[in-house]
């Protein structure tokens, strides 16, 4: 958004929630799109192929903009951390994208074992509401977020969520 403010550019339709959800519902309720609509649709790592084929049936053409990269994580530290999440030697684990979460729990011999983990005794920490929506859809009840999603704004919320805890 800062971007198109910088180079005078006023979008037309803007998720209010910043969720790939939300813009979702917007574009489905909007039948009338002309024809000639062309539309730049940034994603993270995920085609949102639901979203781009939406958007293709009513007419618009549309420009698939990738501008992050992620590397696998090594198998030694994933291995590594999902131990540590096991055995219980970790109080939290912060998450800051949708990516990181399927990275982890996609290791289907460990995944029971992480979720009984994370809802037993480590913490699970998401930058904001999508991420922390991936670490529900895996099963773990036992999360935080902050409001508005920031990585600052995310350890002040784990600072508070440890002060609020009984001594």
């Amino acid at each position: 958004m800062n971007w198109l403010r910088d180079h005078d550019l006023v979008p037309e339709r803007v998720s209010s929630d910043g969720t790939m959800a939300q813009l979702f519902s917007i574009f489905k309720a909007d039948a009338a799109l002309p024809a000639e609509n062309r539309v730049y649709l940034q994603v993270y790592d995920e085609d949102e192929a639901e979203l781009k084929q939406t958007l293709e049936t009513l007419g618009c053409t549309v420009y698939l903009s990738k501008p992050y990269h992620y590397e696998s994580p090594k198998k030694q530290v994933l291995k590594a951390l999902t131990g540590r999440i096991i055995s219980r030697t970790l109080d939290a684990v912060v998450f800051t994208s949708k990516t990181q979460v399927r990275n982890l729990f996609n290791q289907a011999d460990r995944k029971e074992e992480l979720v009984q983990a994370f809802n037993d005794h480590v913490l699970a920490v998401a930058v904001g509401k999508v991420t922390a929506s991936e670490i529900s859809d895996q099963g773990v009840s036992q999360l935080i977020h902050p409001d508005p999603p920031k990585m600052g704004a995310m350890i002040v919320r784990l600072d508070q969520y440890y002060e609020a805890l009984p001594q």
